[in-house]
């Protein structure tokens, strides 16, 4: 069986038993809100620590609020350091140099179909075009004969 029609079989599949309960479909949707916050905070965390094993000093911090109705919403926060100077105003963050990359929703969407969306967006401030900082040459090519040729004559 071809790989695209397993691909469809499934997709039938999923679409038989996708939940028309709306207590399931509820459940179902905390869940999945739940997996990718923990899996945010983890991913978080990684970079973090990824940055000490190399030697550099990597301030992470992410703060959701979540909103539902008219209520105050909750908050749920993942920093690196706990200290008073982090995380830094805004205005700090816009002043600051090297300029800083400001990403919003827009960067990660695509409007091409085939081109996956949140695969290297282009930030949407203060930034110029990545550019190349140097080319790598082909190597010389080894020309065998020459060296054989030399090799052969000093022994004669």
């Amino acid at each position: 069986m071809a790989r695209s029609s397993i691909r469809r079989q499934r997709k039938v599949d999923r679409r038989r038993f996708r939940n028309k309960d709306p207590k399931k479909k509820e459940k179902a949707d905390r869940e999945r809100y739940r997996r990718q916050k923990e899996s945010l905070f983890i991913r978080a965390n990684q970079l973090f620590l990824d940055g000490t094993e190399i030697g550099h000093n990597r301030y992470v911090y992410v703060c959701i609020k979540d909103c539902k109705g008219t209520g105050p919403g909750k908050y749920h926060t993942y920093s690196s350091h706990w200290t008073s100077s982090w995380p830094p105003h805004r205005q700090d963050v816009e002043q600051h140099f090297p300029l800083t990359q400001f990403y919003s929703p827009e960067d990660f969407e695509s409007d091409e179909p085939n081109e996956k969306a949140g695969k290297s967006p282009e930030p949407n401030q203060h930034l110029r075009p990545r550019q190349k900082r140097f080319k790598i040459s082909t190597p010389p090519s080894l020309d065998l004969n020459a060296i054989i040729d030399e090799s052969s004559s000093c022994g004669a």
